[in-house]
């Protein structure tokens, strides 16, 4: 695993006055601490909803809300728009209407 260092110094408690003594404070010092990955590491696991299918001119709405993994972080989902072929063998023909889609 990789290392981090914190130097002597670089941390130190704020002060406020009239809540504590400020001259008692200490600064850190100075101290290395080793990284690992973790030993049971979350695998995420995503759930998506949405139509099996949509025309050209619909709203396309999928939802990854059921979606977990993110060891308490905000997940982000990127999308990517495909061309394959549907269950009657036709695919998305029209490359203007395809571009429209893929900028959106």
């Amino acid at each position: 695993g990789d290392s981090v260092t914190l130097l002597s110094g670089s941390l130190e408690p704020e002060c406020v006055p009239g809540f504590a003594r400020c001259d008692c404070f200490v600064t850190n010092e100075a101290s290395t601490v080793m990284i690992s990955a973790p030993e049971n590491p979350i695998t995420p696991v995503a759930i998506v909803e949405g139509p099996d299918a949509t025309s050209i001119c619909e709203l396309l709405q999928l939802d990854a809300y059921q979606s977990s993994g993110g060891s308490g972080r905000i997940m982000t989902y990127n999308w990517n728009i495909s061309r394959s072929a549907s269950d009657d063998g036709n695919m998305i023909s029209d490359e203007a209407n395809f571009a429209a889609i893929e900028s959106a």
